[in-house]
């Protein structure tokens, strides 16, 4: 069993009833397609505790209840109705059993929180994986695989790590891809889709230094020639 012991967020959430909702929701639908993917009972297990223990804690306050339906108090960006959480399965050549994959929209648990602070309570989600995986006594280091150096530096270019929440132009999804012996995780920083199509261009532009040889590059200057009407 993987124990997070280097969170004191996680201990202090585990029995509440926000953790207990999103337990139902993350860990009943996550069951079933361990077990239809054919993953052995050893590898359904780990997978559940780690999601138990590291995801659970990051999908913010259990939706309110409002004329008999539940609406989400964050509207994430993740799914059409608002909720964090997004599952999937791929296909690996070679493999006939599909692999089970899930992505997150980390949300502050404190539902007070104002808007423009979710996107630094994403990097610090992003960052408290990071810092357990470096821990002496970490359980998570032959399990999680996560390198956040280029999330991290790319997160500084556009905008959007200002832990005030002053420069908002993203959110932060967290993914999560469920393989036999260990878990990678990803990070996506996906850009508003209010921007327009040369203010997103730009911010995909200085999001990384090799993007000068690339078709992103490419498209930019295309766009760039346009009239305004386009």
């Amino acid at each position: 069993m993987i124990h997070s012991a280097e969170t004191s967020h996680s201990r202090s959430t585990s029995d509440s009833e926000i953790a207990v909702f999103w337990r139902g929701i993350l860990l009943n639908r996550l069951s079933k397609m361990l077990s239809a993917g054919n993953y052995s009972p050893a590898q359904h297990s780990r997978h559940l505790d780690f999601s138990s223990e590291w995801v659970v804690p990051f999908l913010g306050p259990k939706p309110r209840s409002i004329n008999g339906k539940d609406v989400p108090v964050f509207n994430s960006y993740m799914c059409d109705d608002n909720t964090p959480i997004e599952f999937s399965v791929s296909w690996k050549p070679g493999n006939r059993n599909p692999m089970v994959r899930f992505s997150i929209e980390p949300l502050p648990p404190d539902e007070h929180t104002a808007p423009s602070n979710i996107v630094a309570y994403g990097l610090q989600a992003m960052d408290s994986l990071h810092r357990a995986l470096q821990a002496p006594a970490s359980t998570l280091s032959n399990y999680l695989l996560l390198e956040p150096s280029r999330f991290t530096e790319i997160s500084k270019n556009i905008g959007c790590s200002n832990v005030q929440g002053a420069t908002i132009v993203s959110n932060i999804f967290l993914g999560f891809d469920l393989l036999p012996s260990h878990a990678q995780a990803k990070a996506y920083c996906v850009l508003h889709s209010a921007l327009g199509l040369l203010e997103t261009l730009t911010l995909v532009n200085s999001a990384s230094p090799y993007t000068a040889d690339t078709a992103t590059s490419a498209l930019f200057t295309y766009f760039q020639t346009k009239p305004a009407e386009w």
